[in-house]
């Protein structure tokens, strides 16, 4: 079991170790015992963004917080960023750990994988806490019209290259205005912290697969989302959805509706954070997950 991650100090009562897959080898920190607790990181950050948050989270919960596919210390290979793939990672991550049934906390992109788990294989998820992402019950309407102007870096990320060149070189001017643009004070970004990530994108296939993520899997999946392709489905995992009151990426106004498709989902606002809510109110986040979670029934 490795017991540093890479240019991160080693942060006690925090173990790491490696995961092999088929296709995918991934880096998993653990700590705790009781109730497994998956935490699933957005781009174009890693694991370590919960590293302040495991401690109290581990108080009750085995906690797994895992670098995705193309991530952190996880491998990143030339291909299978697809959904597909992605959730036969999470699966198979779970197999291996010889977990049947886990809560999860998941921002952004994690989150996108989090709900789309829970549509597909709902016995492996207890309940989930999900930050910073719209629910799959949306179709498109024009009051949507005013958020595509925060999405517009999507697309150019999917195009072949661009994310390398945008994200993984010079300036990294693309990786730098994601993390400045979606939060309320750009302050709040510790310099070694900041160029800890912007770092792990420098590294070689990682802003390709960042690339591939957009082009293989977030791309598609919002075209499906915008078509109303999940409309026919119903999720049955109790759901605490959370947005920051602030975040014009994914403003909580334009996510209800979704009470007929869901047997129990909540919509939490929660203030003083936009769209990089688990670094600008990680106490907050913490606090309504465990309160969430204990509630009965959950």
């Amino acid at each position: 079991m490795d017991t540093t991650t890479g240019s991160v100090p080693a942060t006690p009562g925090i173990g790491h170790r490696f995961i092999d897959l088929p296709d995918v080898r991934l880096h998993v920190a653990e700590a705790g015992t009781g109730s497994p607790l998956l935490l699933l990181h957005g781009v174009p950050q890693d694991a370590t963004v919960f590293t302040g948050m495991i401690p109290e989270l581990a108080r009750n919960h085995r906690v797994i917080a895992v670098d995705l596919r193309g991530c952190g210390q996880s491998s990143a290979p030339a291909d299978g960023y697809s959904l597909d793939s992605q959730l036969a990672d999470l699966v198979g991550l779970l197999d291996a750990m010889d977990i049947k049934q886990a809560r999860i906390i998941a921002h952004d992109l994690g989150a996108l994988y989090a709900f789309m788990l829970c549509l597909r294989h709902p016995e492996r998820v207890r309940s989930l806490v999900s930050l910073s992402i719209p629910h799959p019950f949306l179709r498109f309407n024009v009051r949507f019209l005013p958020v595509f102007k925060d999405a517009w870096f999507e697309p150019l990320l999917a195009t072949p290259g661009m994310a390398t060149l945008l994200m993984g070189r010079g300036r990294q001017p693309m990786a730098r205005l994601m993390f400045r643009h979606y939060v309320m004070d750009p302050g709040i970004w510790d310099p070694e912290r900041l160029e800890y990530h912007l770092a792990k994108l420098r590294e070689p296939g990682r802003a390709a697969a960042i690339g591939a993520i957009y082009r293989q899997c977030v791309f598609p999946t919002f075209i499906k989302l915008m078509r109303g392709g999940y409309m026919d489905q119903r999720l049955t995992t109790p759901t605490l959805l959370a947005v920051g009151d602030q975040d014009n990426a994914v403003p909580a106004r334009l996510l209800e509706g979704y009470e007929s498709h869901a047997d129990e989902m909540e919509l939490l606002r929660i203030p003083g954070a936009a769209h990089f809510i688990l670094d600008e109110q990680p106490g907050k986040v913490v606090s309504a997950a465990l309160e969430f979670f204990a509630r009965e029934g959950h």
